[in-house]
């Protein structure tokens, strides 16, 4: 609710760069992470990421698609996300397997 709000005051693209920028480099630190103790606060932080990117999204989709179809743009929108939460764990495991890490 925060990055909604925030999106609406500011730039609505900035904030979701900002928010990319910071999930992408909190991903890499959590694949190159030597123990738990940096894993558990990357994680952490990189939720805060997320938490930008989600409501912007949609934000951001929405102006995109006819004003007649908002339940197409809303529809794509979801099954991106159910798409990405379905591959992101998996090709995590291939890249960890590949780095040779049990």
């Amino acid at each position: 609710m925060p990055a909604g709000r925030l999106a609406d005051k500011f730039c609505r693209r900035r904030l979701f760069f900002i928010g990319g920028v910071i999930f992408l480099a909190l991903s890499a630190v959590c694949g190159l992470n030597p123990t738990v103790d940096v894993l558990i606060p990357a994680r952490a932080t990189q939720a805060i990421g997320g938490a930008v990117l989600v409501p912007i999204s949609l934000d951001l989709v929405l102006p995109e698609f006819p004003l007649n179809q908002p339940a197409t743009a809303t529809a794509l929108w979801g099954a991106s996300q159910a798409v990405a939460a379905a591959t992101g764990p998996s090709l995590g495991c291939v890249l960890v397997a590949a780095r040779g890490r049990p």
